[in-house]
């Protein structure tokens, strides 16, 4: 997955990079036509936001340029699946074995929580280790410098 980011700050070849986070007004009609969208969703979820990160650069860049990020589809899937889907799965995993075990909803519910919650212990211990590896985001190409504004 390729995006547009923009260079906050370098430390030898890792940079800090901003990236606008794609949002469901980026098709807005009103939004093309208006410059802001106006529609009941962008009041309710906002528009687009930035997000910071940090990024492979081993290209000479500096700090307020413009450049193309990429990341694999792979992680994206990867970390999608372990953000959404197991939370949802431990959560109706939990929930099933106790219920056979001791045939009472109450306690099969509570279980459940329990083993939701303990899925955000086990994608925080993923995170961390991922903290200590390169980042998975690499700058492949600068596309506008901050001289050229």
């Amino acid at each position: 997955m390729k995006k547009i980011a923009e260079i906050v700050s370098i430390k030898g070849n890792i940079a800090t990079i901003m990236v606008e986070r794609s949002t469901m007004c980026d098709g807005c009609t009103v939004k093309a036509q208006n410059g802001k969208c106006s529609c009941s969703h962008s009041s309710l979820f906002g528009e687009s936001k930035s997000f910071v990160s940090e990024a492979v650069c081993d290209i000479p860049v500096n700090v307020g340029d413009k450049v193309i990020i990429e990341t694999s589809d792979s992680n994206v899937l990867r970390t999608a699946l372990l953000v959404f889907i197991l939370p949802i799965v431990l959560f109706i995993a939990a929930y099933a074995v106790t219920f056979n075990l001791v045939n009472r909803e109450g306690v099969s519910f509570i279980a459940a929580v329990i083993a939701f919650f303990i899925a955000f212990t086990i994608i925080g211990f993923v995170e961390k280790k991922k903290k200590d590896k390169l980042p998975d985001i690499t700058v492949l190409q600068v596309i506008s410098t901050q001289n050229s504004k």
